[in-house]
C-alpha cells in the first residue's frame, strides 16, 4: 500500500522561502521544484530535467522560465519544454508535471494527487495571518516517518519527559485526559488545574506560582494538527490568561523523513523583544532539540516502516493517535480504489 494520502493539501514551504530561485524539496517521495514568476506567483515542477534527470532545482529562473544547469535546457511554468533543441515529438517526451499549489496563510499549499483539487478543501489556518496577533513560523527536517510525528502531537503527555525544562513543569498529565473524533478530524484535550506554572507561562503570568492549564489538539488529515494551549490563574477563565494557537504541518519527504512545519500565534501583549526571543527559543527547543531528537530515535530503534508491525503496546493516552492511524490507513485504501476503478473503466 502506498504510505501517503496524495489526493490532499499539504504544506510545502513558507511563503517567504519561494523566490526567483529554484528551491527544490523532496515531497511524498517526488522530487519538486519551486520558484516565483515575474507576477509574484508560485509555480511547482518536476524537479528532474528528462534529458540527463538533473536536478532543475541546480539551473536558475530565466524571465518566467527555468533553465536546465548541466546543458540548458529551458521549461516554462507550466513544465512545457521551449527549447528550440527540442521538436514536437521530444518535446511531448520532455514535458514535466506540474503541480497545483495555492498561497495562503504564510505558506504554499500543493496537491500531489491525480484528482482535480479542491481548493475548499485547504486547512482553515486564519489565525497565523491575523494581524493583531504575534507570530512565529519556522521548520525543521525530521529524519523520522511523519505519522510519528503526529503521533506526538496528538499524545501530550510526553511534555511532562521531553520538554520538562521548556513548556512542562511535570505536572501536565496529572490532569483529566479526552479524545474523541468527529467530522472536523481527531481530538484530544488535556486539563490540569492547580498546577505549578510552566517555564514557558512565567514572563507572562507575572508572579503566579501556581496556573490551570489546557492543552487541545485536532487532527485534520492528512497531516495538519491545531493545538490550542495555554494557562491562566487558578480558577480564572481561560482569556484571561495566556495561550497560543498554533498550526503544526506534518508533509512527507520519504517513509523515514519529514518536513516539519509550524506556525505559532500569540496574543500580542506588547512585551519587549528580549521576551518574545524568549518565547522562540524556548518553542525552537521544544520542537527540535527535543521533540525530534525522541522521533529520530525511535525511527533508529524500529525494524521496519510499517509501526503496528513492531507490536506497540497502547495506552489510554495513545487514543487520539490510533484512531488518526486508523483513519488515514482508510482514506487511503479509498483512495486506492477510487484509482483502480478509474484504470478498469478506462
Amino acid at each position: 500500500m502506498d504510505a501517503y494520502l496524495r489526493n490532499a493539501w499539504y504544506v510545502a514551504a513558507w511563503s517567504g522561502e519561494i523566490s526567483h530561485t529554484p528551491l527544490g524539496r523532496r515531497l511524498l517521495d517526488e522530487p519538486v521544484v519551486f520558484y516565483r514568476r515575474s507576477d509574484g506567483t508560485v509555480t511547482a515542477l518536476q524537479d528532474r530535467c528528462p534529458h540527463r534527470f538533473v536536478p532543475l532545482s541546480l539551473g536558475k529562473i530565466d524571465g518566467d522560465n527555468i533553465v536546465c544547469g548541466y546543458h540548458g535546457l529551458r521549461f516554462d511554468g507550466n513544465g512545457t519544454c521551449i527549447d528550440h533543441r527540442c521538436n514536437d515529438m521530444l518535446r511531448a517526451d520532455a514535458k514535466l508535471r506540474h503541480y497545483p499549489v495555492e498561497e495562503r496563510y504564510g505558506a504554499i499549499w500543493i496537491w500531489m494527487g491525480q484528482e482535480t483539487p479542491n481548493k475548499d478543501l485547504i486547512p482553515d489556518c486564519g489565525f497565523l495571518v491575523d494581524p493583531a496577533r504575534t507570530m512565529l513560523f519556522d521548520q525543521t527536517l525530521v529524519k523520522a516517518n511523519y505519522m510519528l510525528e503526529i503521533d506526538n502531537l496528538l499524545d501530550l503527555s510526553h511534555l511532562d519527559y521531553v520538554h520538562l525544562s521548556t513548556i512542562s513543569a511535570g505536572s501536565f498529565t496529572d490532569g483529566v485526559f479526552k479524545t474523541w473524533q468527529d467530522d472536523a478530524g481527531v481530538h484530544t484535550t488535556w486539563w490540569t488545574e492547580d498546577c505549578v506554572i510552566p517555564p514557558q507561562f512565567v514572563p507572562y503570568l507575572v508572579g503566579a506560582e501556581r496556573v490551570d492549564q489546557w492543552a487541545d489538539s485536532t487532527w485534520k488529515a492528512p497531516g495538519i494538527v491545531y493545538i490550542h494551549s495555554g494557562g491562566t490563574r487558578c480558577k480564572q477563565p481561560r482569556e484571561s490568561g495566556y495561550w497560543i494557537e498554533q498550526c503544526h504541518c506534518v508533509t512527507p519527504e520519504t517513509a523515514t523523513t519529514t518536513h516539519y512545519f509550524w506556525g505559532i500565534a500569540r496574543p500580542n501583549m506588547g512585551e519587549p523583544p528580549e521576551v518574545s526571543a524568549f518565547a522562540r527559543q524556548r518553542l525552537r527547543q521544544a520542537f527540535i532539540s527535543e521533540d525530534a531528537t525522541m522521533l529520530e530515535a525511535q525511527q533508529r530503534a524500529m525494524k521496519s516502516t510499517d509501526f503496528w508491525a513492531e507490536r506497540p503496546i497502547v495506552l489510554p493516552e495513545d487514543g487520539g493517535a490510533v484512531r488518526a492511524r486508523r483513519t488515514l490507513a482508510k482514506l487511503i485504501r479509498a483512495e486506492q480504489e477510487r484509482a483502480l476503478g478509474v484504470a478498469v473503466a478506462s
